[in-house]
């Protein structure tokens, strides 16, 4: 980085910087480390002081109105600390157990609240209550999509983003945290940067920056430029703060964006993770150190040319006129005409004013059969406009449009304008009531319902005429003119014509430049591959594969025959079962990967669950697993009354390694083999007291006793992360699910007193608690670095613990290095941790003597084990 000065740098030994903050005095930095270490540096003097050690993988660092530094790690722990007193450290909240615990990104609203987002669209709102202790609150809208994009405005305004590309916006100063606006791009997002109320920023996989402005009064915002040239995976964004430039960080690179010319500048570094600036300068913190180079401005090239196209979807039931329509537009006529399978494309230009750049509006046709309809949704989302179409003769077709209309509520778009589209509107009788379109429009659910005979060439003209007045051409995405445009624009016939319909990058790479005869950059390529797939003239997905597939009908035909394959194997199918049903076994991998990456469908080991297919009704309990749940007692979750999506609990299981026995739109049964296993059913209910709510019901049941209350403590994390907060259930006792710790009690003990620690421990156990006793973890020790297991037990993962302190105990290697752990939890939470029980008048250096002792030489283990359960009822 020849480019940059550098302050700070750190060892090639020293643990990698993940994240990183610039503190507002401009002379110190303060960075989070694979290893968990909280650095602080001095920028001008490169020296740096250790201010705290969590010993787990911090993935962000951020700095509070309160001047508090808040850390967030890889498994879920988040706390916090003044950066005057790193002593003062309290924890927030504990590490998790799965991929729905983990931390992405946190930001601060003001001094007492901030923002954290997680996996499976877990977004929370963390709130400081007077006595220091924090509530939390789920934020709906992402799921069940991985959050790595946060940002706040300096007014309130929560912009997230999402690995699939979903960007929403909320005002979290209102008490109901009212979403703004949400948006779509074709990659997932890295990093969120605002500039006032007006603009944001974001970055994303590929190293792309895409721009958004306001409109509508400040409540809307439209993407009104993206960048094309990034080298590698995107990290971080910043915008300065005058507005005028805007900084991503890549693996490789530093990239300037100016805002007023619209020009870019690539600077090489390495491995970026954060990125801040003041008037003169841009500061880096990388993975190794912290640099910064001077701000300047881009000298501005030619202009370019380009062309303006809309995205205009047409999704209904099979044979309600989609295809005629789209012929008529585009053709006008209909000879020769046959249904579409899987996804057709027409292209309709647009005459334009001389002066204006051309137009076209891209139509993208999706085949209707009714169990195809939910496979095809995902790709509607960055649509202009969608027509949702409906026989007037046909309720049913009807039905499904509603339908449709619900799932396009969650996913589409706010700029994204939907129409209802009636046809056989010729015929004299109809099934349709007025008054319920009505509705849809006065409740904005629907611009307009549009009526039309999809072969009345004028009255298709019409309603072509509709459509074309509601595209906002302001809007419209746009496509660079210039000689790689041209170039591959030839290169995709090319290879169309030797018949390759699955070519991979590199071979479109390698064919364009013998073709074109100039060389082309592997990124802009990309760039290139995205665009041309937005209008439909390819497909390609490059978060899921390196490979571009060119219109090919027999591929289309499978997007069509898979999912009536899979309902009527009712919703559960082996992957193998769909090899061997259909060829070629290359697309049926590709449309696989598309439907896991797009939720479509839930892998479990070779098992595809495919939640759109499930069958409604319940599911039944097959042996071993009912005689495994007879003796298990029905637990219970109430909250707020909602639509039921159950799909992120088969996922989330399904991450945990469980096997998928049976499942249904409602429920499920899942098992670690016969160690533990969970029966489940979600429903909406009502009662008295409680209203209406959606109700969990679920049974826990299995040979291993610590497994299933792992089982139980993981599942109620899941239900409060992607349900919201419970409700209280009139006759529900509540106190099976108090779980902040792994286990309940962890014993440590020298070897001449494991006869009495073992008594103690199967006692205990026998309660229904949960021990750490070494023996019972066996499989879980074997193979880990016991100096960094042990840690995590007795300083982190127990509520209390049990030591039996004697002569022999402080003698030896492993009850010391526990010892030490406990200790220091102990003077963490202000005592009541370590519960010592003695067998001879050892002192153990740093345990105050003052802690309150049980004499084991007098009272039995029962006697103790009583003793601890008793403080157990009263402190759980």
């Amino acid at each position: 980085m020849a480019d940059f000065e550098i302050y700070v740098k750190f060892s090639q030994d020293f643990p990698k910087v993940k994240a990183g903050l610039l503190l507002p005095d401009k002379k110190t930095v303060v960075t989070g480390h694979k290893n968990g270490l909280v650095v602080e540096s001095d920028i001008f003097t490169g020296k740096y002081s250790i201010l705290d050690d969590c010993h787990f993988e911090i993935t962000t660092v951020t700095y509070s109105p309160n001047q508090e530094i808040l850390v967030g790690c890889h498994n879920g722990l988040i706390y916090i600390f003044p950066l005057k007193d790193p002593s003062q450290k309290r924890i927030i909240q504990e590490p998790g157990f799965s991929k729905v615990s983990r931390v992405w990104r946190i930001v601060w609203l003001d001094p007492d609240t901030f923002f954290m987002s997680s996996n499976y669209g877990v977004l929370m709102a963390f709130k400081r209550n007077r006595d220091k202790t924090w509530d939390s609150a789920p934020l709906s809208g992402h799921a069940p999509s991985a959050i790595f994009g946060l940002g706040m405005s300096n007014d309130g305004l929560l912009v997230s983003g999402d690995y699939r590309g979903k960007i929403i916006v909320r005002d979290v100063k209102r008490p109901d945290n009212q979403l703004l606006d949400q948006s779509k791009i074709q990659s997932g997002i890295q990093g969120v940067a605002w500039y006032s109320r007006s603009t944001f920023a974001v970055v994303d996989r590929g190293g792309r920056i895409h721009v958004f402005e306001s409109i509508e009064g400040g409540s809307q915002w439209r993407p009104v430029y993206e960048t094309d040239t990034a080298t590698s995976w995107g990290e971080s964004i910043h915008i300065t703060s005058d507005g005028n430039t805007i900084y991503a960080g890549t693996q490789t690179e530093l990239i300037q964006f100016d805002l007023d010319t619209q020009q870019m500048l690539q600077t090489h570094a390495d491995d970026i993770r954060a990125i801040f600036s003041d008037t003169d300068n841009v500061y880096i913190i990388t993975a190794k150190e912290v640099s910064s180079l001077p701000r300047k401005k881009i000298v501005i090239p030619a202009q370019v040319i380009s062309y303006q196209y809309a995205k205009v979807s047409l999704i209904g039931h099979t044979g309600v006129g989609k295809s005629t329509l789209c012929s008529n537009l585009v053709n006008k006529t209909t000879d020769g005409l046959e249904s579409t399978f899987g996804k057709r494309i027409w292209v309709k230009e647009i005459e334009t004013a001389e002066g204006l750049p051309r137009r076209r509006v891209i139509l993208h046709d999706h085949g209707g059969q009714e169990t195809v309809l939910g496979t095809f949704l995902p790709f509607l989302t960055d649509s202009d406009i969608i027509l949702v179409f409906f026989k007037q003769t046909d309720f049913g077709t009807f039905e499904s449009a509603l339908h449709i209309l619900d799932e396009l509520s969650e996913i589409a778009s706010k700029r994204t304008k939907i129409f209802l589209v009636k046809t056989f509107i010729d015929q004299k009788m109809g099934d349709i009531d007025s008054g319920m379109i009505r509705s849809l429009i006065d409740s904005k659910r629907i611009v307009d319902c549009l009526e039309v005979d999809a072969r009345d060439v004028n009255k298709v003209a019409e309603v072509s005429a509709g459509i074309m007045s509601k595209i906002s051409w302001d809007n419209a995405k746009t496509m660079i003119e210039s000689q790689y445009v041209d170039g591959i624009m030839r290169t995709i016939p090319s290879l169309q014509e030797t018949g390759s319909t699955v070519v991979s990058v590199d071979k479109i790479k390698q064919s364009f430049e013998e073709l074109v005869h100039i060389p082309i950059f592997k990124t802009h390529l990309k760039f290139l591959l995205q665009n041309l797939s937005t209008q439909g003239i390819i497909e390609y997905y490059p978060d899921i594969m390196d490979s571009v597939i060119i219109n090919d009908e027999h591929y289309n035909v499978l997007r069509t025959e898979i999912p009536i394959y899979v309902r009527n194997k009712h919703g559960l199918v082996r992957i193998e079962e769909i090899h061997n049903k259909f060829s070629p076994k290359e697309y049926v991998d590709i449309i696989d990967k598309i439907y896991l990456a797009y939720d479509i469908s839930v892998e479990n080991d070779g098992l595809r669950i495919f939640p759109g297919k499930l069958g409604t009704e319940g599911i039944t309990v097959i042996e071993p697993y009912k005689s495994l749940l007879k003796s298990a007692q029905a637990e219970y979750s109430g909250y707020s009354l909602q639509k039921i999506r159950i799909g992120r609990l088969f996922d989330t299981l399904s991450e945990l390694k469980m096997s998928c026995i049976a499942a249904s739109q409602t429920g499920g049964l899942f098992a670690w083999e016969t160690n533990a296993c969970i029966y489940f059913f979600l429903e909406s209910s009502t009662d008295a007291i409680a209203g209406d709510y959606m109700k969990i019901t679920y049974y826990i049941g299995g040979e291993k006793p610590n497994t299933c209350d792992r089982l139980r403590r993981e599942f109620t994390v899941m239900l409060d992360r992607f349900y919201g907060l419970q409700i209280e259930l009139p006759g529900v006792d509540k106190k099976k699910e108090r779980r902040k710790y792994i286990f309940d009690v962890a014993l440590t003990f020298a070897g001449e007193q494991r006869p009495y620690a073992k008594k103690l421990a199967e006692l205990i156990r026998k309660s229904g608690l949960v021990v750490f006793y070494d023996d019972y973890e066996q499989a879980t020790i074997w193979g880990k670095d016991l100096s960094v297991f042990f840690q995590e037990v007795y300083y982190k993962q127990s509520r209390w613990c049990i030591m039996h302190i004697s002569k022999a105990y402080v003698s030896k290697k492993w009850p010391a290095l526990e010892a030490q752990n406990a200790i220091a939890r102990q003077i963490e939470q202000f005592g009541n941790y370590i519960l010592p029980v003695t067998f001879d008048e050892t002192e153990i250096p740093g345990l105050p003597t003052q802690i309150a002792r049980q004499d084991g030489t007098k009272k039995t283990p029962e006697e103790i084990a009583m003793l601890f359960l008793e403080k157990f009822e009263k402190e759980p």
